[in-house]
């Protein structure tokens, strides 16, 4: 067996990274539905924070209501403890808030991935505080646009009322995104 010194970063990570097959066999649905959830969130934010610029506030809201579906679905899929820690929520220029929501749903997916990649007890309690966190960045963020988490909500409801107009998820429905079509 060569030592660390011996082999290439690339060589290292080879042999280190957990294999597709080893994560696979320790899937269970409920692990796959919290993979599914926790792992939109970071990209969603990404689009948002990304088209900042340029979009206008309809396409902002709509972002947004993307944020709080997986954030509902997250909250669903496992779990949550009542956060009976102190709270300080500090409205601030914006950038703030957007940085803490990064950062919070980075931490909410990072107890996903312990959980279901490092098969580590699932922690509750840090799970449920990153997703207060993220909520609590999400209502600064509101408050900024002048909207608040109904309009939001409703948004994401109307939208994807054409996207699944019989309330039944479709792979095809996903990818052909009626709600698109105007």
């Amino acid at each position: 067996m060569k030592s660390f010194e011996e082999v290439s970063y690339t060589e290292m990570v080879s042999v280190l990274k957990k294999q597709g097959a080893d994560i696979l066999a320790s899937l269970t649905p409920e692990k796959c539905d919290l993979w599914h959830m926790t792992s939109c969130l970071s990209p969603e934010v990404a689009e948002l924070i990304d088209g900042l610029s340029s979009l206008d506030r309809e396409n902002a809201i709509e972002e947004a209501g993307d944020i709080e579906f997986y954030i509902e679905g997250a909250k669903q899929t496992a779990p949550l403890l009542t956060t009976t820690d102190t709270v300080e929520i500090s409205i601030d220029n914006g950038t703030g808030a957007y940085e803490r929501l990064n950062v919070a749903l980075g931490n909410v997916f990072d107890q996903a991935k312990k959980y279901i990649i490092y098969e580590k007890e699932f922690d509750e309690k840090e799970y449920s505080k990153s997703i207060f966190d993220a909520e609590c960045a999400l209502e600064d963020i509101y408050l900024l646009w002048g909207v608040t988490r109904k309009e939001v909500q409703n948004a994401n409801k109307r939208k994807l009322s054409k996207r699944y107009h019989q309330l039944t998820f479709s792979n095809e429905q996903a990818q052909d995104r009626a709600d698109k079509e105007d």
